[in-house]
């Protein structure tokens, strides 16, 4: 990578000519080495096509996959890396690659105009639109009114292109991502120095081990992707075309899934709700379940609903699925007026502090600690991710790690699966052991954060606060305590990476975990999962409400009752 001369004492990277194409084919070569056995006809026959283009046609294509939209005015292809546009073009073109612009183009020329062009043409055509109204209104008016030649006739100044074949090229792109990505921006901020990735690995693992599984996941994953921008009346065209999709592999399960919810939310908008709850009703995961028995409860399919959360409690998929149904049959079913949140809510005290504070909740509950002679901050989910990162690195990303199926991967496969701590239980138990031990757990944190320091991952940044923020927590946890948190992390991270308390306090030899909450706070699922989980392991945990003091002092004079938890925060 080359260095740009300036006066600046910091060199600033530069990246050399043909840099995009270079990521290009690193993305294809990729892909091929590691799913080539499973690629269909269409891809294989994208990849011959390309490879044979002339370089400068291929830098060409590139540059334009990376750019916004397919259509493209011809006089803006110009780079330094194709010294002949339009002998570039040709080479595209008679390969399919790109092509003029037809009537099946209409939207995305729309998308290539400007506002200012926009307005132009509707008010050539007579089609009166006030002046200052949203680029959206433009765009409407423009497909209700105009048909494809008149705009395009009236709007174009020079020529025009359109990528074509974009299905083969989306699809590789998924099978290196895992996810619908439509451009390479990750490979230019990582030889920018702006994102570190694991590039020093050898050995990657391929995310799909069979086409099907490969080429299903693709499908929901696009049309997920392509929800957004749909009218209503397009979002019930899906709805229905999805419903007849044949039941998918099952490496494609979780993708199915976030697109059924992503659509039912999309139908919820649109106002149909029992189409809505036909496309939950498909799904597997938690987040339809829960939208399927919402819906289906408004709708009076009370017995259903019953039976439903009944088999959930039965055999929940998880804390969170249980919780959820325990409390809707306590408050739809058993008729209780309030549910185990709200509950547990309720019987939180009150922080009293300085009616002309302004500060954030979490920062006055801390000054009212810390008035008391308490030291803490405002944690929240990072020192226990941190901990959890730090611990256990050797089989997240470590020597003891399965290989990761990109060098841009954070979160390492079998933590987003649920298989991480039944793969190796044993192993992590013995590391789970060190807990015991205060100093050696602090040894080992600290030897591992000199070793990794910077090296991407989901867990944990690199400042070097973590570890002496992690110390209180180490050294101050109830017996045994870390050791039910990290491996209840380590059974079901995505459930538990999220939800504990906002501060972490100690004074002398104790610990404080506390959630803060305002009178008009709810307290969510996820954070009553954990406050079960660290009362259960012995921490001392609480909730508390901050109040204004004058606030608790009306409240005090009017119910005789109230609790001023500020008393010695003791």
């Amino acid at each position: 990578m080359a260095l740009a001369q300036t006066d600046d004492p910091i060199a600033v990277p530069t990246l050399p000519v043909g840099y995009h194409l270079d990521h290009f084919r690193e993305m294809l070569g990729f892909v091929t080495r590691l799913y080539g056995s499973i690629l269909g006809q269409a891809t294989r026959d994208w990849l011959k096509d390309f490879n044979v283009l002339p370089p400068a046609a291929q830098s060409l294509f590139v540059r334009m996959a990376n750019r916004k939209g397919t259509i493209f005015r011809t006089r803006s292809l110009s780079y330094e890396d194709v010294p002949d546009p339009d002998e570039a073009l040709a080479a595209l073109s008679g390969a399919g690659f790109v092509s003029p612009v037809d009537r099946d183009d209409h939207a995305a020329l729309l998308a290539l105009l400007t506002k200012a062009e926009l307005a132009a043409i509707l008010s050539a055509s007579g089609v009166v639109i006030p002046k200052g109204q949203p680029r959206a209104t433009l765009e409407a008016a423009a497909r209700k009114s105009l048909d494809f030649e008149r705009l395009f006739l009236t709007s174009v100044t020079g020529g025009l292109v359109v990528r074509r074949r974009l299905r083969p090229l989306r699809y590789l792109l998924f099978l290196y991502f895992g996810h619908i990505e439509d451009s390479l921006t990750r490979f230019t901020l990582r030889d920018l120095g702006r994102m570190r990735t694991h590039a020093g690995q050898q050995d990657y693992a391929p995310r799909f081990s069979c086409r099907r599984g490969a080429e299903d996941s693709f499908r929901y994953a696009a049309q997920r992707a392509d929800l957004k921008g749909l009218s209503d009346t397009e979002i019930v065209a899906v709805a229905h075309d999805v419903m007849r999709w044949p039941r998918p592999a099952a490496a494609a399960q979780v993708y199915r899934d976030k697109l059924l919810f992503d659509l039912g939310r999309c139908l919820e908008r649109a106002a149909e709700p029992a189409l809505a709850q036909a496309i939950y009703a498909l799904g597997a995961s938690f987040d339809c379940t829960e939208r399927w028995v919402r819906l289906a409860w408004a709708a009076g399919a009370r017995e259903a609903v019953r039976l439903r959360l009944q088999a959930i409690v039965d055999n929940p998929g998880d804390e969170t699925e249980a919780l959820f149904a325990e409390d809707f049959l306590r408050r739809k079913i058993d008729g209780k007026r309030t549910g185990v949140l709200t509950v547990m809510l309720r019987a939180a005290a009150d922080v009293e502090v300085e009616a002309a504070i302004s500060a954030p909740p979490e920062a006055a509950v801390l000054s009212a600690y810390a008035d008391c002679g308490w030291q803490g901050y405002h944690a929240e989910n990072e020192p226990w991710r941190a901990l959890f990162g730090l611990l256990f690195w050797d089989w997240l990303y470590g020597p003891q790690a399965p290989p990761l199926q990109n060098e841009f991967q954070r979160m390492p496969a079998s933590l987003r699966d649920g298989l991480f701590y039944d793969a190796q239980s044993d192993a992590l138990e013995r590391r789970l052991a060190v807990l015991a031990d205060p100093d050696k757990t602090m040894t080992v944190l600290r030897a591992v954060f000199a070793a990794e320091q910077g090296a991407p991952n989901a867990m944990l940044g690199w400042d070097e606060a973590v570890l002496e923020r992690l110390d209180p927590l180490v050294r101050l946890s109830p017996s045994g305590g870390l050791v039910d948190v990290m491996r209840a992390m380590a059974r079901d991270y995505p459930t538990r990476k999220t939800g504990f308390p906002d501060l972490l306090l100690w004074r002398g030899d104790r610990l404080r975990l506390v959630e803060v909450k305002t009178a008009t706070d709810s307290l969510r699922r996820n954070q009553l999962l954990q406050l079960r989980l660290l009362g259960e392991a012995d921490f001392d945990v609480c909730i508390e409400r901050m109040v204004p003091r004058a606030k608790a002092a009306s409240a005090q004079g009017r119910q005789g009752k109230r609790h001023a938890a500020v008393v010695s925060r003791g």
